[in-house]
């Protein structure tokens, strides 16, 4: 939030981080002009001529993201009214208000944490809860959610080494999909002739738009929901395709088909298109990547590096590394 829009393109040019962050401060810029100034003028006796500053407001929004949490007391929850003495981790619900809980931020947060804050509905005590033994010495980490390198950095300032968190993934611009697919089926003419119905279909019911990003996760090395769609429905033969739209598509798809299946069990034309995004993506980084690995690699370098480079070297070479991976997944 406080980096400089070049530092933060140079630096992770290619990892949706730049994207993300341009976008959070257009979003936190037009809620300050359209609702936060205007409140606070009208009542200048309350507040005090710094309040009407923007930068003084980005302190204010980014100690409450880091230091808050939130209620699951408040969010619309009706499952839990027989009473029972139910707790529900704190920091992974979204429609609650945050809170500002003296203490509870001592707790480091790692992805691979081995505690977490819980409140008590019924009792509203927070809690430390262990997930699993902690031996005496050792210490007590808490986690900020299921959040990716990418995500950790975007909102709370840092990452972890490559490897040490399970929620990291790589983000693949759904239009490579598209691109790769034109080039797969170039020597296939019906195929090809359709691509651009099936796109259209896929733009109708959400599932990509221009700007539109999928993904590929490091645990269980998989694709999510709606990249399986994406390439579902591109790698279709028209008659397939013609039969699917036929039956309404997506309510017509068999439930017990594992979106979650290994890559290197897909059919040949699905790993053809996902090793083509691969390619396109690793591409694009291709001048860095051999430098990002030597950084990466001697310890000495790394810890020579300012903690905004480390962090950053963090994000950028888990994404390439996983992308290395998919492109082997697909060459089985």
């Amino acid at each position: 939030m406080f980096w400089e829009a070049s530092e933060v393109e140079k630096k992770l040019r290619y990892t949706g981080v730049f994207e993300s962050y341009t976008n959070d401060l257009q979003l936190m810029r037009s809620d300050f002009e359209k609702h936060i100034l205007p409140f606070v003028r009208k009542h200048s006796d309350l507040f005090p001529k710094r309040c009407e500053d923007w930068l003084y407001f980005k302190r204010i929004v980014a100690f409450i993201m880091s230091y808050s949490f939130t209620d699951p007391s408040k969010e619309a929850d009706d499952d839990d009214e027989d009473g029972s003495d139910d707790e529900s981790e704190g920091a992974h619900v979204h429609s609650a208000a945050p809170m500002m809980a003296p203490l509870a931020d001592m707790l480091n947060a790692v992805p691979s944490n081995n505690a977490c804050l819980q409140v008590c509905k019924l009792t509203r005590q927070m809690v430390v809860k262990n997930g699993c033994k902690v031996d005496a010495g050792n210490e007590v980490f808490n986690t900020y959610g299921e959040l990716s390198n990418k995500d950790l950095l975007l909102m709370y300032g840092y990452a972890v080494p490559v490897g040490e968190n399970p929620y990291d993934y790589v983000p693949l611009p759904a239009v490579d999909f598209l691109n790769a697919a034109t080039e797969v089926f170039a020597d296939d003419s019906k195929s090809a002739k359709s691509l651009k119905a099936k796109w259209r279909l896929l733009q109708e019911v959400g599932a990509v738009d221009k700007n539109s990003t999928l993904a590929f996760w490091a645990d269980g090395r998989r694709l999510d929901e709606e990249a399986e769609m994406v390439l579902k429905v591109l790698s279709m033969s028209e008659s397939d395709f013609n039969s699917y739209k036929e039956n309404d598509g997506w309510s017509s798809d068999s439930e017990a088909e594992d979106v979650e299946q290994r890559i290197a069990g897909y059919p040949q034309r699905h790993r053809d298109i996902l090793k083509c995004v691969a390619e396109k993506c690793l591409a694009r980084c291709r001048s860095s990547f051999e430098r990002d690995d030597l950084d990466y690699e001697s310890v000495e370098r790394r810890n020579a590096l300012s903690s905004r480079d480390r962090y950053s070297l963090y994000v950028r070479y888990g994404q390439k590394v996983l992308l290395k991976v998919l492109l082997d997944l697909c060459k089985v």
